[in-house]
């Protein structure tokens, strides 16, 4: 009943096609195949199993069960299984009632079932148990008896196929014919280890100027003594030597310089020599000015004039920090995008070089908008103006952000804010 069992317990996971799932677990797992059509509807005996799998076999088979009580038994499993998923006892009297409404759909389905058989005019003697040996044997043809000459029965299939030859045999995984090989099982003819001695003493020097390749075993040129063999590439390649040892010869055999000037130890050429008072700096090789060096007390330090700064901002920029601090204290409830917040801070920063250089007045202009930007922090109060504005822009365009758009429909609005930042 294997087969029965697997499609009355798949059909609770809302799966459209029960029948296939079955029949590849069940029957293809064997490598079997299902011939005739597994009537299980006589077999079932509904109250060894679940009431899950009882709603989805009544969902599967579209049996009318009553509203009632299929909205009650649902409501009761899914107390059951939250009760299980936070790991908690399940009481004694919801078990009981689910079992109670268990009993009662039981009774539908077998009025179902007995419907169903009558309509189909099935017999319970006619029928043969879906799982018995006699329907899970292994449904291949039996061998042919005989087969003609240079043929054999193939044990898969029961048909007749070309014989392997003499020299080949058939391999298992593909069933083709093919050479003896040692992996097949073949034996392989060896030779006595007397014959393999005697193959290492045939083996003969190497003639003069050439040695013997370790990977390949044959003689190959030998390398002059001023190279070595790349362990690589295999070649003969020149020995490297360090630079100032190659120099070493050309410089013995150089002429000496002219006067004021000095051999380079690194190239082996003439330079111009330093003067005196100078000293060559060992990493650009240039002539430098020698570093002099103050013993005793220090010399007498000039001091700084104080620059003469015009009044204005000590800073000409606004960190987003304070942008969104001055936001908070006009709108809470507001948030400042990224670009936004770029595009005021380039707007303050030139506002605030304006201030820098030529006072607060000639640059915003002598309006009522110098009142409430007198302060220690000017942009900062400008831009909780702007944020005003931009604010109950934003507000009224339903928005929880402001965003460029706000910012230069705000500016439009107020004239003495548009004068400020032109």
């Amino acid at each position: 009943m294997k087969y029965c069992s697997c499609i009355l317990k798949t059909s609770s996971r809302n799966v459209r096609t029960p029948y296939a799932i079955c029949t590849r677990s069940v029957y293809g797992s064997r490598g079997l195949r299902r011939r005739e059509v597994v009537h299980c509807l006589p077999y079932y005996d509904f109250e060894a199993y679940d009431a899950p799998h009882l709603l989805g076999y009544a969902k599967l088979k579209k049996y009318k069960v009553p509203v009632k009580l299929e909205a009650e038994l649902k409501d009761l499993l899914a107390q059951q299984r939250s009760l299980k998923r936070a790991k908690q006892p399940v009481p004694q009297t919801l078990s009981a009632k689910i079992e109670k409404k268990k009993r009662s759909l039981v009774q539908n389905l077998n009025k179902h079932r007995k419907a169903e058989l009558k309509a189909k005019k099935i017999k319970v003697e006619e029928i043969v148990k879906p799982c018995s040996k006699r329907k899970m044997r292994d449904t291949k043809t039996k061998p042919q008896p005989g087969c003609p000459a240079g043929k054999e029965p193939n044990p898969a299939t029961g048909r007749c196929r070309t014989a392997c030859k003499l020299d080949q045999i058939r391999n298992p995984k593909t069933g083709r014919c093919v050479k003896r090989t040692p992996s097949l099982g073949a034996k392989q003819k060896r030779k006595p280890q007397l014959a393999a001695s005697k193959r290492k003493q045939k083996k003969k020097s190497c003639p003069a100027g050439q040695d013997r390749n370790p990977k390949t075993g044959r003689c190959r040129k030998a390398c002059r003594p001023d190279q070595v063999r790349n362990p690589k590439t295999g070649r003969c390649a020149k020995r490297k030597q360090p630079l100032l040892a190659r120099r070493q010869p050309l410089l013995a055999a150089a002429k000496q310089c002219p006067a004021g000037q000095e051999r380079n130890p690194k190239t082996g050429r003439c330079r111009k020599a330093c003067r005196p008072d100078q000293v060559r700096n060992p990493k650009t090789g240039r002539c430098m000015k020698k570093a002099t060096v103050v013993v005793g007390k220090p010399g007498p330090t000039k001091k700084k004039k104080p620059s003469k700064q015009k009044p204005g901002p000590t800073t000409t920029t606004v960190a987003k920090a304070s942008l969104n601090r001055t936001l908070q204290q006009t709108h809470p409830e507001l948030t400042l995008t990224n670009t936004a917040a770029g595009k005021l801070q380039k707007m303050l920063t030139k506002v605030g070089r304006k201030i820098q250089q030529q006072g607060l007045r000639q640059a915003i202009g002598d309006t009522g908008l110098v009142a409430n930007l007198t302060g220690d922090a000017p942009l900062e109060s400008l831009a909780g103006e702007v944020f005003e504005l931009a604010g109950n822009v934003a507000l009224d365009g339903g928005r929880s952000k402001i965003t460029n758009r706000d910012i230069d429909t705000a500016l439009k609005m107020d004239e003495e804010l548009a004068m400020a930042f032109k």
